[in-house]
């Protein structure tokens, strides 16, 4: 008889070990008085252990935050003095503490804006005039940054800079132009290919006869049947195109006999007129 296996302790499972592992200063101290036989004067310096463990991390955990603080505290004293690249600086500093700061977010989002040749540009280009003149006046009020100061520097920085926005503009309307002559070309190549496509169906792909015309060709001949194609040629007139058939055929008497008829046809490939 096969002996019952034993079940394990789910500490000594696979995930129970990831979970003391994780909570390792609260859950050893548990396990070690609740399953271990270690003597006492051990178990207590396992749980002393532990819980320094526990206030290391809370002391560290504390000063990291107060450092974030103080960074940040700096970062917006530095701002307030104009000093955006310093402020930069105290900000990275105080990302790399890895707490939770909204402000640190804030601060790095709109200095990194500020610093944004791409971000400037597009201020301008969005500028309405009325904007422009409140710029120029010094009474903008608009939000581009988060940050209250740093939105007061990056108008100035417009203010500045106000000049570009003459120069954005122009490059914008000259590209926009361009896009649109380069869009009416292609417009029109489009409907160029399209009324190409539109008079070769016109056309046998055989022989290159004019379909509507060779019927109509047949229609008036003595023997339809006698019927042989020779050369079609045609001519675009806008308006009409002006097609050239030369064929063969059977005259009243039986006779093979060349002759060359000219039309006027559609653009859809109507018979409009026997011209000769």
């Amino acid at each position: 008889m096969e002996e019952l296996k034993q079940k394990k302790e789910w500490y000594k499972t696979w995930w129970g070990i990831i979970v003391v592992i994780a909570f390792f200063p609260i859950l050893v101290p548990v396990l070690v008085w609740t399953k271990s036989n270690m003597s006492k004067p051990v178990k207590i310096a396992i749980t002393a252990i532990c819980g320094l463990v526990l206030v290391a991390g809370a002391i560290g955990n504390s000063i990291s935050n107060k450092e974030a603080i103080n960074l940040v505290a700096k970062a917006e004293s530095q701002l307030a003095e104009g000093k955006v690249n310093e402020a930069l600086i105290s900000i990275t500093e105080a990302k790399k503490l890895n707490v939770e700061n909204d402000k640190i977010a804030i601060i790095e989002e709109s200095i990194n804006n500020y610093n944004s040749e791409e971000f400037v540009n597009k201020a301008f280009l969005e500028m309405t005039d009325e904007e422009y003149k409140l710029l120029m006046a010094g009474d903008l009020k608009k939000v581009y940054l988060k940050h209250e100061k740093a939105n007061e520097l990056f108008i100035k920085k417009l203010a500045d800079k106000h000049d570009l926005r003459a120069k954005l503009l122009a490059e914008k309307a000259e590209k926009e132009k361009q896009a649109a002559a380069e869009a009416k070309i292609k417009k029109e190549e489009e409907e160029k290919q399209q009324r190409v496509d539109m008079i070769q169906k016109q056309f046998s792909v055989w022989d290159g006869s004019h379909n509507n015309l060779t019927k109509t060709i047949k229609d008036a001949m003595n023997d339809p049947k006698s019927y042989e194609h020779v050369e079609t040629k045609y001519v675009d007139k806008g308006d009409y195109l002006l097609i050239q058939t030369t064929y063969r055929g059977s005259n009243a008497f039986g006779a093979i006999v060349k002759d060359t008829i000219i039309a006027k046809v559609s653009l859809e490939g109507d018979v409009l007129e026997i011209v000769e």
